[in-house]
């Protein structure tokens, strides 16, 4: 149907036209612009591929005249969409917009979303700003990826401090955690990646209830609020990691007093520091973190001279004990290298060589798959990356799915059908 250009019913009220109609999925209708239709009964409603969509708004009313039963609404693949208007849809509990390259703005606030539970926009290159959730006191995941121009969440999060329990903010301009984000007690994950203007994080110590924490490639950070660190007792697994500009540590112990915490990923600091912050070495030799810790992933950096013997301390190590990747980086810049700017190859091999020990990324660098042209190339490192597979159900899962043209939107109950009768 890539030619619709516009959706009516003819000979009948839009309201009338489909009353039972739960779930809809509109895709790759290139010059749809406009659905004169109400669905009164729809829960599920899916665009995606709708190159003609410049303008979300719903016609006819507030959205709870509209949809008054709609739950999951996602907004995909719709290159030229420039704007949604945010309008009331207090039934709805999922809300997704992906792969919207040329969306600026969420018009409106998110008034009125008494039921929204998880929030989720990734891949919207341009956009700039994300308006008030404070009002959605009911939102359990915020989940913000790959928008590098966002620079601004307005609003205030202390309204969610007794339902946020995710927060996944990744690849954006970010100067400072949302404004009230340090009320919110029930929060349990927290991921920072890739805050291209983040300097300081402050205010952890009220994060009370928070199990994970990820800071990861924010290469202007140089603070981090250490002593409220120490405060996160819950706190399970913690990951600071490729912030280039991180320096400055307390001498004193840094995380001793994380008596939970499990798995530690750290590295990847300063140039300018030579050796490892004495307040990580200190850490390792407190008997809270001695006796927890079950995996440590060490990442060095261009200075770093040698690892603490103060490791030995930590005797709950799982697996042979701590893990230095000082060198899987030089690694990776060589592989890369070889992917010949492809970007498939580079994300698959990413995904296969990730949790692999060094051994193994030198035997992806000099295998034999890299001995072809291109298009072969291409071929061989994701066959490489199926032969990874650790699960044989995995793999058959695959091979169904490689029954289905490119850019198919795969419904799930389909692929566990045809699995189910082999």
């Amino acid at each position: 149907m890539g030619g619709l250009e516009e959706w009516k019913v003819l000979g009948g009220e839009g309201d009338q036209a489909f009353p039972c109609l739960e779930k809809l999925s509109i895709q790759w209708c290139g010059k749809l612009k406009s659905i004169q239709v109400l669905f009164p009964a729809l829960k599920e409603l899916t665009l995606s591929g709708m190159g003609g969509l410049e303008e979300w708004i719903v016609a006819g009313g507030e959205g709870d005249q509209v949809f008054p039963c709609l739950e999951k609404l996602s907004i995909e693949r719709c290159g030229k969409l420039k704007s949604i208007l945010i309008c009331g849809l207090s039934s709805l509990v999922e809300f997704g917009i992906e792969k919207c390259d040329e969306l600026r703005y969420l018009s409106g606030e998110f008034h009125g979303f008494t039921s929204l539970q998880l929030l989720r926009i990734q891949d919207c290159e341009k956009l700039e700003s994300i308006p008030s959730v404070q009002h959605c006191t009911t939102l359990v995941e915020l989940n913000i990826r790959s928008c590098r121009e966002l620079i601004t969440i307005h609003g205030d999060f202390r309204e969610l401090r007794s339902s946020l329990k995710k927060l996944v903010i990744g690849n954006c301009r970010l100067g400072a955690l949302p404004s009230g984000l340090q009320c919110c007690t029930s929060l349990e994950e927290l991921w920072i990646v890739s805050w291209g203007e983040l300097i300081h994080i402050n205010d952890l110590q009220e994060l009370s209830s928070l199990r994970r924490l990820s800071i990861n490639g924010c290469d202007k950070l140089i603070s981090i609020d250490w002593l409220g660190l120490r405060q996160l007792r819950y706190l399970v697994k913690l990951t600071i990691m490729w912030c280039r500009s991180l320096s400055y540590f307390p001498e004193e112990d840094c995380m001793g007093s994380l008596t939970q915490l499990r798995e530690l990923d750290i590295g990847g600091f300063s140039k300018e520091l030579e050796a490892f912050p004495a307040g990580l070495v200190n850490s390792f030799q407190h008997p809270n973190l001695s006796g927890s810790l079950e995996s440590l992933w060490i990442y060095g950096w261009d200075k770093l001279k040698s690892i603490p013997h103060q490791l030995q301390h930590l005797t709950a190590l799982k697996g042979g004990g701590a893990t230095i990747a000082s060198d899987l980086e030089s690694i990776g810049n060589e592989i890369a290298k070889k992917c010949g700017g492809l970007p498939l190859l580079a994300k698959v091999l990413g995904g296969t060589l990730h949790g692999k020990q060094a051994q193994e990324w030198h035997l992806i660098l000099n295998s034999r798959l890299w001995d072809t042209e291109d298009g072969n190339k291409a071929l061989r490192v994701l066959r490489l990356s199926f032969d990874y597979l650790s699960s044989p159900t995995l793999k058959k899962c695959f091979a169904y799915c490689s029954i289905f043209p490119k850019d198919f939107r795969i419904e799930r109950e389909e692929l566990i059908q045809l699995w189910m009768a082999e």
